[in-house]
């Protein structure tokens, strides 16, 4: 019995569904966080000032307050990384036959577009009101989401030299 370890259940051309996995949960995280800390941003103050007597109260307000942005940008790029590793190692694990690469190829021009109006939507996004003010606030996030197209094609060059670099007895899991 064969076992492929890849995102996509039991294909073999993974490149392009994993990358579009992985961008949609990198956009839905990213926006979920500035638009939480957005509105944690529109609660502070009255957080503050219902906390007058509570100076415990007030410290955790604002330790939240500081270590939001922090922590979700780190652990934006900890999702970052181990998902290009988990592709990584998934594409490894796959026999695929060298002509498919072509397909890879057309695909991988299909994802580089879909990355566009992906970046371009985070782009038209935090650039209105507040979220822009806030974005500024997660840098690994704002550079990654920014260069989406080139992120995606580092990326998506990395899997199928991965995928179809390998020597036909030296790589896959049988």
């Amino acid at each position: 019995m064969r076992r492929n370890l890849i995102l996509s259940g039991n294909k073999k051309g993974n490149v392009a569904i994993d990358l579009i996995v992985i961008i949609i949960i990198l956009f839905t995280m990213v926006i979920s966080t500035i638009i939480g800390y957005t509105l944690y941003e529109g609660i502070y103050p009255d957080l503050i000032n219902q906390s007058t007597g509570n100076a415990e109260a007030i410290k955790v307000t604002e330790d939240i307050h500081t270590n939001y942005p922090a922590y979700m940008d780190g652990a934006f790029l900890l999702a970052f990384v181990l998902l290009y590793i988990f592709v990584l190692v998934s594409s490894w694990a796959l026999n695929t036959h060298p002509l498919f690469f072509i397909f890879t190829i057309i695909l991988l021009t299909f994802v580089l577009v879909f990355g566009a109006i992906i970046s371009n939507s985070f782009e038209e996004i935090v650039g209105e009101g507040d979220f822009g003010m806030v974005s500024v606030n997660f840098p690994y996030s704002s550079f990654i989401l920014n260069n989406l197209v080139e992120t995606i094609l580092v990326i998506g060059v990395s899997v199928a030299l991965v995928l179809y670099g390998k020597s036909a007895t030296g790589g896959g899991l049988q």
